[in-house]
């Protein structure tokens, strides 16, 4: 904490403490065993700044999402400005079980960090399933260049135009794509004698 010595001409008042508070937090009582009023509260403040970093960024990857995808995974609401005002209210009392003081903001925040990881994850296996198909498409287009099929006026080729627009033409329908694809692919499986023997190893 911040002291000021204070001077006097005279004997100093018997009752008049050497030091001077500047937080308020600094005057609580510790509890025995539990981290200290300061200590609890630069803990929350710093999760909810992690948190504000983490709904930022994730809201940024949803605005981008919203252009791209057609079912975007869904973004969790920002609860970081709440807990700014919370925090800002806070005088370090901890209420029962921590709910509404400091240690029930940390665990909020900690809470919603949580839950933004897991939309990020939801957004990435959305991610990696569109680059899945695009890939899909491409190795079997090499399938059909390869074995010397027509590349036009062909039933395999008019499939794979379909397919190549749902996944170009924005915003992506996973659904749609995937059925675009594997209807390419099987077409092509019948013009190569193929169908009903499986494609392991085609999807790359």
């Amino acid at each position: 904490g911040l002291r000021l010595v204070l001077g006097f001409d005279g004997p100093q008042p018997r009752n008049l403490p050497y030091y001077v508070l500047l937080d308020p937090l600094l005057a609580l009582p510790e509890q025995a065993g539990g981290p200290t009023p300061v200590a609890e509260h630069a803990d929350a403040a710093a999760r909810v700044e992690e948190l504000a970093v983490a709904e930022t960024e994730a809201a940024a990857l949803s605005f981008q999402d919203e252009r791209w995808l057609r079912h975007p995974p869904t973004l969790p609401p920002a609860v970081a400005p709440s807990l700014r005002v919370r925090l800002a209210d806070a005088d370090g009392a901890r209420g029962p079980g921590g709910g509404t003081g400091l240690a029930g903001i940390a665990a909020a925040a900690g809470a919603a960090v949580d839950q933004v990881a897991r939309y990020r994850r939801r957004r990435g296996e959305a991610h990696d399933r569109l680059n899945l198909l695009r890939g899909t498409l491409t190795s079997n287009l090499d399938r059909q260049v390869n074995q010397r099929l027509p590349v036009e006026d062909d039933e395999a080729s008019g499939l794979y135009h379909a397919a190549d627009m749902a996944l170009k033409q924005a915003p992506v329908s996973l659904t749609a794509a995937a059925s675009a694809v594997d209807r390419y692919v099987a077409a092509l499986d019948r013009r190569l004698g193929l169908e009903g023997q499986g494609r392991e190893g085609q999807d790359g």
